[in-house]
C-alpha cells in the first residue's frame, strides 16, 4: 500500500507532462517566423543582444500594422540603448546615427539630433530619424566566411604572383 501512495503522484506527473495524443506541435506562421527575425535582428544590432521577452509583443504590434519605425524607434529610446550608447547626449546621437546609417556621424548631424532631443520627445526625433535612412530598418546579414581552403588557395596565388616572378 506504501508503494502506491508514493507512485501515485508520479503517473499523474508524467500524465499531465506528456503531450497530448494527435496534437501537432505549434509552429509560427510565415509571416510571424519573419517578424521574429526582424525584431531578433534589431535587438542583436542595436542592443548587442537577442531578443527576449519584447519580441511577442513586437510582433504582435507589427502583425495589427504598427509601422516598422514607430517600433524600432521604441527600442532605440530606451533607457537600454542610451546605456549601450555611452550614457550621455553626445555619444547617445553618434551612436544612433552609427548604428542606423553605417557610417560615422558627421558633427553637424551630431549638433541637429542633438538639439531636436532637447526640443522634442525622444521617440518622435528618432521615428523621423529612421523615416530619413530606412536603412536602419533592415537586419544586417552576416556573410559566411569563405572555407579555409578557399581562403589559403587565395593567399598562396597572391604570394605566387608577387613574389614567383623574380621582382625581388
Amino acid at each position: 500500500m506504501r508503494h502506491f501512495f508514493v507512485l501515485a503522484p508520479l503517473a499523474a506527473l508524467t500524465v499531465t507532462l506528456a503531450p497530448a495524443p494527435g496534437r501537432p506541435p505549434i509552429r509560427l506562421s510565415e509571416e510571424d517566423a519573419s517578424y521574429n527575425a526582424l525584431v531578433d535582428g534589431w535587438y542583436r544590432r542595436y542592443l548587442r543582444r537577442p531578443a527576449e521577452s519584447y519580441r511577442s509583443d513586437a510582433v504582435a504590434m507589427l502583425k495589427a500594422g504598427t509601422p516598422q519605425e514607430t517600433i524600432l524607434a521604441g527600442i532605440l529610446a530606451g533607457p537600454e540603448y542610451y546605456g549601450v550608447a555611452g550614457g550621455n547626449e553626445r555619444q547617445f546621437v553618434s551612436r544612433l546615427v552609427a548604428d542606423v546609417t553605417g557610417r560615422p556621424a558627421t558633427p553637424r548631424e551630431i549638433g541637429y539630433l542633438h538639439d531636436r532631443l532637447r526640443r522634442e520627445e525622444r521617440n518622435q526625433a528618432i521615428y523621423e530619424f529612421l523615416t530619413l535612412h530606412p536603412e536602419g530598418l533592415q537586419v544586417e546579414q552576416r556573410r559566411p566566411e569563405p572555407p579555409y581552403e578557399y581562403r589559403r588557395s587565395l593567399h598562396r596565388d597572391y604570394d605566387h604572383d608577387r613574389w614567383g616572378r623574380g621582382d625581388r
